[in-house]
């Protein structure tokens, strides 16, 4: 059983500080579409809550899931199994930059065009409300030693 939020870190935040984003069905939690493709079960998931999930995800929808998720029951087809690391930021120094500046809905068509030119992951039209990024400054603040990893395992899968 996870002991730390970011051992089932989706589940955590959309049952926590970003529960007034979260659609839910049961114990199933997600991100609307159009902010993020992420999906969460609990930790140790019954079938009614995978039921909740396809019903919350849609008939033959990709399910983006991560942490702690068991083989899925009948029906389900897992499409990839990508292992991760997690850097938690324990140990990490920081200091507040007078050259950050806080990004507004304006700047998501800038955000957006860097996020398909770079390819860094999921960004789309409504991540910006999951927490008001900072634009990248000249001058960041440095990390003063490594942050040690945690592993994490991310499926995508498609309900049947």
């Amino acid at each position: 059983m996870p002991s730390h939020p970011l051992d089932n870190a989706i589940h955590s935040a959309l049952s926590g500080p970003h529960a007034h984003l979260a659609r839910r069905r049961g114990n199933a939690l997600r991100y609307t579409a159009d902010m993020s493709p992420f999906m969460a079960l609990p930790d140790s998931p019954g079938a009614a809550d995978w039921a909740n999930l396809a019903a919350l995800a849609g008939p033959g929808a990709r399910v983006t899931l991560s942490g702690p998720v068991p083989e899925p029951p009948d029906g389900w087809q897992v499409e990839a199994r990508i292992p991760l690391l997690q850097f938690t930021g324990g140990g990490i120094a920081t200091a507040p930059d007078e050259e950050a500046v806080r990004l507004h809905e304006a700047d998501v068509p800038e955000m957006l065009t860097l996020a398909e030119l770079t390819q860094p992951g999921p960004f789309l039209k409504r991540t910006i409300e999951e927490e008001p990024p900072c634009r990248p400054c000249s001058s960041p603040a440095r990390p003063k030693e490594s942050a040690g990893p945690s592993p994490s395992n991310w499926h995508a899968a498609a309900t049947g």
